[in-house]
């Protein structure tokens, strides 16, 4: 029986600290390329289509040590400040050289908003950047910046948290909230024409007082 306990305790242990004696990689999205222990900031290149093209900024944070990779996104409505403004203080707070793991930081979204102060969709072609994932990359400017986010973000990261506001036209109340299940299963979500929406969400975002 002793035997079985320190077999299954060194099979644990090796489980648990593999990835530490593994050594941490460079990580690159869109053209930001971090060595371990580094920051680096860049861009993903949407490329031009049935309208212009954009770049969207992006900030790798790649720790010492290898571990998850966790993904922070915000701005997908371009007048949400407040949730803009936390990622950008976030990006000047995060010392690579005391992280385990890997950071991705997508500060700003949707920059056409954000450049010509107009809420709730992208005004080049006039769609919400909240509801077109995984996107496209042959539609619209919306739809090839979500298909890139879609395949050089949320396609590698472990964990990704999309953080919202109120738009210039809410006084939203501070709150949080969350799903009890995985993403996209369960009673809290419903699937709509355009991906899986949270049901909670699409209420709360227009709770304006």
């Amino acid at each position: 029986m002793r035997r079985s306990y320190s077999a299954l305790a060194g099979l644990l242990a090796m489980l648990l600290f593999c990835p530490s004696v593994r050594a941490q990689q460079p990580f690159a999205v869109g053209t930001a390329s971090a060595a371990p222990g580094q920051k680096a900031t860049g861009y993903l290149e949407v490329p031009a289509g049935v309208d212009a093209a954009t770049n969207i900024p992006v900030v790798v944070v790649n720790g010492v040590k290898p571990g998850k990779i966790l993904a922070l996104v915000s701005g997908a409505h371009g007048t949400e400040y407040v949730s803009i403004i936390a990622i950008e203080k976030l990006i000047a707070q995060l010392d690579p050289a005391q992280l385990t793991g890997t950071v991705i930081l997508v500060p700003l979204v949707n920059i056409a908003s954000f450049e010509q102060k107009v809420p709730h969709v992208n005004p080049v072609d006039n769609k919400s950047m909240n509801r077109f994932y995984p996107g496209k990359s042959d539609g619209t400017q919306t739809e090839r910046a979500l298909y890139l986010i879609t395949k050089q973000i949320v396609d590698h990261c472990d964990y990704l948290i999309d953080y919202h506001g109120g738009d210039l036209d809410e006084s939203l109340r501070p709150y949080a909230y969350w799903g009890p299940r995985p993403f996209g299963t369960g009673p809290h979500f419903k699937r709509n024409g355009s991906g899986l929406r949270a049901r909670p969400h699409h209420y709360l975002e227009r709770a304006a007082h």
